[in-house]
């Protein structure tokens, strides 16, 4: 059972992905805390967008608590109120997505038909700074 959701959450097959997103549902204080501790002031490489979605309120405490301009600082894009899957996606030139979230992996290929990699925060993380595929199997 387990191998078949890791299937159904791993749609397609690419070996970088060029789009990151966490926060689906929004991060919460706690997830970005531990973002800035595994970005550990890195920067995400070129070609890779990292977008991070959260709500205004948590906005708010991580900019007071200066977790927001460390994290920009690493090349993160913080979005607010919104999901990934409602931007126009006419616009995105993406050909794969990496996430650490089951609700965002689930829907990205049947709304975008992109690939789509579910994974760790860690990976997530990981895979941006270096610019290659970073995975552990979380269920091994």
């Amino acid at each position: 059972m387990i191998d078949a959701a890791a299937s159904r959450l791993n749609q397609g097959a690419c070996s970088v992905p060029d789009l990151i997103t966490l926060g689906c549902p929004h991060y919460s204080v706690d997830e970005f805390k531990t973002l800035e501790k595994l970005l550990n002031s890195r920067k995400v490489k070129d070609g890779i967008e990292f977008w991070v979605f959260t709500s205004r309120k948590t906005y708010a405490e991580i900019k007071a608590l200066n977790f927001l301009e460390k994290i920009e600082r690493s090349g993160v894009k913080v979005f607010t109120d919104g999901c990934p899957l409602q931007y126009p996606q006419e616009n995105w030139k993406f050909t794969c997505a990496m996430s650490d979230s089951v609700k965002y992996a689930n829907y990205c290929f049947s709304q975008t038909g992109l690939s789509v990699i579910f994974s760790g925060t860690r990976d997530c993380v990981e895979t941006a700074v270096s610019g290659e595929l970073r995975r552990e199997l979380l269920w091994k």
